[in-house]
């Protein structure tokens, strides 16, 4: 996770929609070595998710990069917009 939204984010799903305890995340948070250690492998490995809930956090991984690249491309094109009229004014 990059920001503090996105893990914010991260957080409400495994609460709200794989219904992780709020105590077991904040363990698995406190035992993490690095802050870049995948917690969604940590809480797999200390057995408070199932492989099937593990696909859900992968699948939820792939559809917040879609979200990201997708806004990522409506910069682009904004920004594109807006130079490609001063580009034309300089030819």
């Amino acid at each position: 996770m990059e920001s503090n939204s996105s893990l914010t984010e991260f957080r409400q799903f495994l609460h709200e929609e794989l219904a992780i305890p709020k105590a077991d995340l904040a363990m698995v948070i406190e035992k993490r070595q690095q802050s870049n250690d995948p917690l969604a492998m940590l809480l797999w490995q200390y057995g408070f998710i199932s492989l099937e809930q593990l696909q859900r956090i992968f699948d939820w991984f792939d559809s917040q990069a879609a979200l990201g690249v997708k806004h990522l491309l409506e910069r682009a094109e904004g920004k594109k917009a807006k130079i490609c009229p001063l580009v034309a004014a300089f030819r």
